[in-house]
């Protein structure tokens, strides 16, 4: 390697990174982004996790804003999953959807190198507009995406599978038991 690639290479292990980040509006998704959120800043990155205003905690994380907007059937107040049931939980995913012209605005301001995200599936396009590399960060077992499977697409009120048919693993599902 010659001394021009160490060189250029050392800066850019020395570039601080902006990383901006849109977990999904549950609590098990968005603690696993909090803990990314406060490894990236410990090695002096900064990180900007996008939340419904109601969770904010003090850290020394720059927390963004992101207001909730109003879904018919959506209890009042309701921003994450802990707030909701089974079936109006679901209507959440609209809710995350109806957020797309806020991130988009908020990225075009912030500029951030990566934007880490799970279930915004529009992030990715907005994340490249404003030159930042998507990446997905997955907070979910493999295990969940086998039993969700099963489920019709859409995961609307009224469409998910009767609780019995997922109390049991899917067909070809490895068994939990094992033998000695």
């Amino acid at each position: 390697m010659s001394g021009d690639e160490r060189e250029r290479m050392s800066g850019e292990q020395e570039r601080k990174l902006h990383v901006a980040m849109y977990p999904w509006f549950a609590l098990g998704h968005l603690t696993p982004f909090l803990h990314l959120a406060n490894k990236l800043a410990q090695r002096g990155h900064t990180a900007r996790p996008k939340l419904a205003h109601l969770n904010f905690h003090p850290t020394p994380i720059s927390f963004i804003t992101v207001p909730v907007p109003a879904v018919d059937g959506l209890p009042i107040g309701a921003q994450t999953t802990t707030n909701t049931t089974v079936g109006t939980g679901l209507l959440l995913f609209d809710v995350f959807d109806l957020t797309w012209f806020i991130i988009d605005s908020s990225l075009s301001q912030l500029k951030p190198d990566f934007v880490f995200f799970d279930y915004a599936h529009w992030l990715p396009s907005l994340a490249r507009k404003y030159g930042a590399r998507p990446i997905y960060f997955s907070t979910t077992y493999i295990s969940f995406y086998a039993y969700m499977a099963r489920l019709p697409c859409g995961l609307r009120p009224g469409t998910l599978s009767p609780e019995a048919e997922l109390m049991s693993p899917p067909p070809g599902f490895p068994s939990w038991a094992f033998w000695l």
